[in-house]
């Protein structure tokens, strides 16, 4: 599984989930969780682009609980539906 979270990234960089996201917003410009969102997005067309497993696998594979959250997930960045891509 390819799922990660601020709290899991705060515990590596030895400090609090909130005081990274403060740091990253203002390092990068954007939100620790907008990045974390990309990730998955391009982890997920990674695992598309296999066509070795189905949108449900891959929507569970890179941390969303549900395909429709996935697709939503997914839409929203690349404008086109996951299912559009196969």
């Amino acid at each position: 599984q390819y799922n990660v979270s601020a709290d899991d990234l705060g515990e590596i960089a030895k400090m609090s989930a909130r005081n990274l996201q403060r740091i990253f917003k203002q390092e990068t410009g954007i939100t620790l969780q907008k990045y974390i969102q990309l990730i998955r997005i391009v982890k997920s067309i990674e695992l598309i682009d296999t066509k070795r497993f189905t949108l449900s696998e891959i929507a569970y594979k890179v941390g969303y609980k549900s395909l429709s959250a996935f697709s939503n997930s997914y839409f929203s960045i690349m404008k086109m539906k996951p299912s559009g891509k196969r």
